[in-house]
């Protein structure tokens, strides 16, 4: 059968870092080589107290899983469910689900999620503008600016405990995901399922990601310890956004022709109507300039944030976290520059640097 992109063990399997010349490859610590640019740290100053995640136990259940590793201790105060889990699945690191049954487990009802051909599918690295597309492709499906009563947790397959109740909804389904295209339904492929892949700067993204993860984080993370823990490939889940830009490229090279829109997150707040309306089109959809127009005065960033404040996640994700999180802060392009010091940004230039030659086929905007 036609699988879903398995990922290659080049990147993610490897328990190497991306950067071995300027990042130690030791398993539990990580810190910029004093030849290449060393970070100050003065952006963190004194850090408020953030709540500390006590979700479950920092082992997790291993049913199911192709094979386990050893992960490093956690030095830099992430969240529990942001960290690697070591638990491997086709090829990649699973996702720490807030789901009931073993992440391998889920990960694998996943795989095997029916599909229908007027599904779309919207995919995307954290924190790149997935809710706001979400609200997007619920308006522009229905034919309708009323906000959707289900959020993105309704439907974000990692999140969704029951699978099989997604069977019930009415076409056409939006359905999405944060993990890899390796842990994705492997019918996506054989009915061609339309895929929508939204992506933002990776300093705009590191930058809102560390607000994010600072809600449910330990009193030691910081600005600096985000970053140290970002560049390496084993840290975060399963790895950073390039590694996770490039999954989605050996996807489509897997899968020549195959029906996939890239939106840039900085295209989407410079002019939303256009963007809305090459969704419209790329989904086949009949929406007239003045709706597109209705949809982007409907999901401005000020009313999504007014929006969500009326609106809950799904109780048993609320449970799982603890509690809501913000999702919507500033959405600013080029908000970067008022958190990143001198010294943090050299070194997230010689990071992106470093992973453009190996390979990423988009050009970001950083302001």
């Amino acid at each position: 059968m036609d699988r879903p992109g398995p990922r290659s063990k080049r990147k993610v399997d490897s328990r190497k870092t991306n950067l071995a010349l300027w990042i130690s490859v030791d398993r539990n610590q990580a810190w910029a080589s004093e030849s290449v640019v060393t970070m100050n740290g003065a952006a963190s100053g004194k850090e408020e107290d953030a709540i500390f995640d006590p979700i479950g136990k920092f082992d997790v259940p291993t049913d199911n899983a192709d094979r386990v590793e050893p992960r490093p201790e956690d030095n830099y105060g992430f969240p529990y469910r942001w960290l690697s889990s070591g638990i491997f699945v086709n090829g990649v690191p699973v996702f720490r689900c807030p789901v009931k049954i073993a992440p391998a487990t889920h990960t694998r009802k996943m795989m095997a999620l029916p599909m229908r051909e007027d599904d779309v599918v919207l995919t995307g690295f954290v924190k790149s503008g997935n809710h706001w597309m979400v609200e997007i492709l619920h308006m522009l499906t229905a034919g309708t600016t009323q906000y959707s009563d289900r959020l993105k947790e309704h439907d974000q397959l990692e999140f969704v405990n029951d699978l099989d109740a997604l069977e019930t909804l009415p076409s056409p389904r939006v359905l999405n995901t944060n993990v890899y295209m390796a842990h994705l339904p492997q019918q996506i492929a054989a009915k061609r399922v339309k895929i929508v892949h939204v992506l933002r700067n990776p300093k705009d993204t590191i930058v809102s990601l560390y607000f994010h993860m600072r809600q449910k984080s330990k009193s030691n993370f910081t600005l600096d310890n985000l970053l140290k823990g970002y560049v390496q490939d084993f840290y975060l889940y399963a790895s950073h956004q390039f590694d996770f830009l490039r999954q989605i490229d050996e996807y489509i090279e897997a899968h020549p022709g195959h029906p996939i829109l890239h939106v840039q997150y900085e295209d989407l707040k410079r002019d939303s109507v256009s963007v809305i309306r090459k969704l419209a089109k790329f989904l086949e959809l009949d929406a007239s300039e003045e709706f597109c127009g209705q949809v982007a005065t409907a999901v401005s960033f000020d009313a999504m944030k007014k929006i969500d404040h009326e609106r809950d996640p799904p109780k048993e994700v609320l449970d799982a976290l603890k509690g809501k999180l913000k999702i919507y802060r500033k959405g600013e392009v080029g908000d970067w520059k008022n958190h990143l010091t001198v010294a943090q940004n050299e070194f997230l230039d010689h990071f992106i640097r470093a992973q453009e030659k190996k390979g990423v086929s988009h050009t970001f905007q950083y302001e």
